[in-house]
């Protein structure tokens, strides 16, 4: 009887704990591409075709409130990488942020996921500088009680473009990524 109790109180403890969420993160962008063609406006008015392929490296976390399992707050994240153009092969240095919220459900054992709106995305690359919003889907598995092993699928929707000293309004440029991350969730109080 003593052992039900004890893990009992192991299992449903993360239920019941409430308080500050602050979870430092780290994860590889392995798949991030746009294929397709992209309306722009502005000074001039056109379209382009791009073709790009990013990895990279992002940093970042979530810091919040949870109880009873659910979370919710702050999402950043900062991306350093490189971008390859699949017509040409050059590659050029990609460095972006985002910037939003999230909610979630942490589950008392071994599960969690979450959704994000980041209201603020942004990507620089090589001479050019994209602005937009972007949504994300992550679920983690839980390992280990502060270690957790996610996967996040981001999708991004650039609505502005800078280049060389004009600004451009874009549309139909929405790439997707795939990220793997290691992060560190656990309540300050």
């Amino acid at each position: 009887m003593k052992f039900l109790m004890t893990l009992f109180v192991f299992i449903s403890s993360p239920i019941v704990s409430a308080g500050i969420l602050f979870e430092p993160q780290v994860g590889y962008v392995f798949s991030s591409k746009f294929k397709g063609t992209m309306s722009y406006s502005g000074p001039a008015t056109g379209t382009t075709a791009i073709d790009e392929k990013t990895t990279g490296i992002e940093y970042g976390g979530r810091l919040g409130y949870s109880s009873l399992g659910f979370m919710g707050g702050l999402n950043y994240g900062k991306i350093s990488g490189t971008s390859k153009d699949g017509t040409d092969g050059s590659k050029d240095d990609v460095k972006g942020s985002n910037l939003g919220v999230f909610v979630g459900y942490n589950a008392p054992v071994l599960f969690r996921a979450w959704l994000a709106y980041n209201f603020s995305s942004k990507v620089d690359v090589s001479s050019s500088s994209f602005e937009g919003k972007s949504t994300e889907v992550g679920v983690g598995f839980k390992a280990l009680p502060l270690i957790s092993l996610n996967f996040i699928y981001r999708m991004y929707d650039y609505d502005k473009l800078k280049s060389s000293g004009m600004e451009f309004t874009t549309s139909n440029f929405k790439p997707k990524e795939m990220e793997l991350s290691v992060s560190a969730p656990f309540n300050l109080f």
